[in-house]
């Protein structure tokens, strides 16, 4: 790893038979700058906009159109 790379932590268990995951990004050895910074932030804001659009009678065109207005505002794309 290099100082200003972006690295993704994940863990994941299994507690009585039900699986659990968890992941954490960080930048090395700074704060994210630029383009960078903007994909981090869409990320998290397209979970915030798609944990709102998910509503009962809702279907997943919802959810896929929230995200894709968050990645159109940062100009980035969801993979």
């Amino acid at each position: 790893m290099k100082n200003e790379d972006l690295v993704k932590i994940e863990f994941g268990a299994h507690i009585d038979g039900y699986p659990c995951m968890v992941g954490h990004s960080v930048v090395v050895g700074g704060k994210a700058k630029g383009k960078q910074a903007d994909v981090i932030l869409a990320a998290y804001d397209a979970l915030l906009a798609a944990t709102r659009s998910i509503k009962v009678g809702g279907n997943n065109q919802d959810v896929t159109t929230a995200i894709a207005k968050v990645c159109e505002e940062y100009e980035v794309e969801a993979l």
